[in-house]
């Protein structure tokens, strides 16, 4: 005991410098629980617990649940749809095609996944995902072009090319919807590769867009079927 209190009365400087050093972590410390972590008052709902997973390397990644809007939880949706694998001999009829045709595998799963929803049968299935492939292969093509012809659309084709590719087919088509403005204020730009852009989007989804009227309403000087 007598070493230890000759101890604190040598360093008395240094133990207090470290005692106001933790003293202050402390507070600090808990300050910010009581800032984050307030006493409860009326919780409206209570969050499931989690795990937050930090990893060091090269770069830091930190995993943690986030809030997300309506956008974000579709295309999380889509995402986790059209990456999600088919039976073992469907994924090998969709891989050769994609391999064939230099496509993306996710929206052809879309297209097996509409088409058998549909009631196409076994059978018929691989020959029609892959004539939609090859709509597919030209849709990426004509949207390659107008990115190269057309630096003021290049962006919206971009976005429409990269929202195909993963499946995501509502944000492709608002893409190509932002054409319409562009084209109108010079009609006769790019109208044969807009066209059979929509001309093969119609083929690749069943759907329709505003572009496509934007089109009818123009002043076509491209003959209607150019392939």
């Amino acid at each position: 005991m007598q070493e230890l209190w000759a101890f604190v009365v040598d360093n008395r400087e240094t133990l207090t410098w470290l005692g106001g050093g933790v003293a202050a972590v402390a507070g600090g410390i808990w300050a910010v629980v009581k800032h984050y972590f307030p006493k409860d008052k009326a919780k409206k709902s209570t969050p499931a617990g989690s795990t937050i997973n930090i990893a060091s390397g090269r770069d830091t990644y930190i995993s943690a649940p986030v809030s997300i809007g309506a956008d974000e939880e579709r295309i999380r949706h889509i995402v986790e749809l059209t990456f999600q694998p088919l039976s073992a001999k469907v994924e090998h009829i969709i891989a050769k095609i994609s391999l064939e045709k230099d496509v993306p595998l996710p929206p052809l799963r879309n297209f097996w996944r509409e088409l058998s929803e549909d009631g196409m049968t076994l059978e018929k299935l691989p020959k029609a995902v892959d004539e939609r492939a090859n709509s597919l292969a030209r849709f990426r093509q004509e949207l390659m072009l107008i990115q190269q012809r057309a630096p003021d659309l290049a962006p919206l084709a971009r976005r429409a090319q990269i929202s195909l590719d993963r499946g995501d087919f509502f944000d492709a088509r608002n893409a190509l919807d932002g054409f319409s403005e562009p084209l109108k204020e010079n009609p006769g730009r790019l109208a044969p590769e807009v066209q059979l852009l929509i001309q093969n989007w119609s083929t690749i989804t069943g759907m329709t867009s505003n572009l496509s009227k934007t089109i009818h309403e123009m002043a076509m000087t491209a003959p209607r079927n150019l392939r």
